[in-house]
């Protein structure tokens, strides 16, 4: 087992170093603890030693796991995700979430990354239930304004095309998957994590939960991971892919997946209404994932202000590193 294993993906930080084609560069370093800016090596950035270790599994980890995990895997056997589990008994293995899960998720990921560096999206198609569901829409608003609604026999006929494809497999979901990896393999969801277990077992404290060890980060990860990808398919997520045509960079961080719609300057007192989810993907590259639009749309921007104001949350966001490309573009957001 590795024991060095990153909670930022090297691949992923690789565009902000000096050597931006392999993974063997250096990438300026803010830290926020010590407020120093440093110029390190990848290997020894967003790492800790035996993150995703499993060998201190028990037998309350694995009752949590498996009354979490197994019945939403059985009522979603459609999806076909790429992190390939049976049982909540595969999460015995000490390696398996470095060789099956994040190992995994990290292929597939090189190619929606390279997508993008080529400023296309990682899926165009949008699913036949999905534009079903838009004629309908219109054509219920059409017959509000007075315009003819379909007869009878056509609106059985779409239904009857939709039944077919209900079960389709969302050509998102392998992006969102991927995606939904990167916001959850991090410091701040092992703290999300950690922090709602302790509380969980000072509320309930004869229950499987108060017996469960640090494995419950891995495991949750995992879980979530399946289920953020889930649901940003469900309801029906898009990108916004920005081109940054100005001389300000994008920053990025250890938390490199941000709501835009929460400040995490303050703790919440309840969840977010809605979310808007920032990633930024290289120094000039960056996409938000919202369900407010109806496909993927490019915007281009060109105001310095409105990069600094995203690298200004992103740095805000983060839990003890934000990384830039040169020490200038840490400028107006630390």
């Amino acid at each position: 087992m590795t024991k060095k294993q990153h909670l930022v993906w090297r691949k992923y930080l690789a565009p902000w170093t000096n050597r931006p084609d392999d993974t063997a560069g250096q990438i300026y370093m803010y830290l926020k603890g010590t407020r120093t800016t440093v110029r390190a090596p990848l290997m020894r950035v967003g790492v800790e030693n035996y993150t995703y270790d499993m060998s201190m599994i028990n037998e309350y980890d694995r009752e949590i796991a498996s009354a979490y995990f197994n019945e939403w895997l059985y009522s979603n056997t459609n999806l076909k995700p790429a992190i390939h589990i049976k049982d909540s008994e595969d999460f015995s293995e000490r390696d398996f979430i470095e060789k099956h899960v994040v190992g995994v998720i990290e292929n597939q990921g090189i190619y929606f990354l390279n997508e993008l560096y080529e400023r296309r999206f990682p899926f165009n198609e949008i699913p036949i239930k999905y534009r079903l569901l838009q004629f309908l829409e219109k054509a219920l608003i059409f017959g509000l304004c007075g315009y003819p609604l379909l007869s009878e026999q056509e609106f059985s006929d779409i239904a009857s095309e939709a039944r077919k494809h209900i079960n389709d497999k969302d050509p998102r979901y392998e992006f969102f998957e991927f995606f939904a990896a990167q916001l959850l393999r991090t410091w701040r969801g092992q703290d999300s994590v950690l922090c709602a277990a302790k509380e969980a077992k000072a509320l309930f404290p004869d229950s499987p939960i108060a017996k469960t060890s640090p494995a419950l980060f891995p495991l949750m990860m995992t879980i979530n991971t399946l289920i953020f990808a889930l649901h940003f398919s469900k309801e029906n997520y898009f990108i916004e892919l920005l081109i940054n045509d100005t001389d300000k960079n994008f920053i990025t961080a250890d938390n490199p997946i941000i709501n835009l719609c929460v400040d995490y300057t303050v703790r919440a007192s309840k969840p977010p209404e809605r979310a808007e989810w920032y990633y930024p993907v290289t120094p000039k590259i960056a996409i938000i994932c919202k369900n407010n639009i109806r496909g993927n749309i490019k915007t281009t921007l060109t105001r310095k202000e409105t990069v600094t104001e995203y690298n200004r949350k992103i740095s805000q966001a983060a839990t003890k590193q934000v990384y830039a490309a040169s020490e200038q573009d840490f400028d107006g957001a630390i």
